[in-house]
């Protein structure tokens, strides 16, 4: 994990998000449905060897995520997620927000030479 330098408040993320949802009709349901369902596909996947499928389903779902945040109106992917995400990718691996994105942790995901970045990393090694 890597300090993004922003600090975000997820509870006001929540809030929006579940306005969106009251209000957003049917296809804000529908969104919802797909994010859970995709995240269902993703959640057994974390911990496996079959890397491909992971990146598969995990690129699905950050699609996914994009998606519904930018229809609920939040600050989910901002530049930097999309700046780690490049540089993670350039040696095959992947970034995501934490939690509710807007800023605070991401999530880098690979076997990636994390001291180049010259920022906040918390290491946490996951072993198959």
């Amino acid at each position: 994990m890597v300090w993004s330098g922003i600090v975000s408040d997820t509870r006001n993320m929540i809030h929006k998000y579940n306005r969106w949802l009251e209000t957003g009709g049917a296809k804000a349901e529908e969104i919802r449905r797909k994010t859970a369902e995709v995240g269902e596909k993703l959640a057994p996947l974390w911990f496996t060897e079959d890397f491909r499928r992971f990146y598969e389903v995990f690129d699905e779902y950050i699609a996914v995520m994009k998606e519904c945040t930018r229809l609920a109106g939040l600050d989910y992917w901002l530049d930097c997620h999309t700046e780690l995400d490049n540089w993670a990718g350039k040696y095959g691996g992947r970034a995501k927000p934490s939690g509710a994105g807007g800023g605070d942790m991401v999530i880098l995901i690979g076997d990636l030479p994390v001291e180049e970045l010259h920022r906040d990393i918390f290491r946490i090694k996951c072993q198959v």
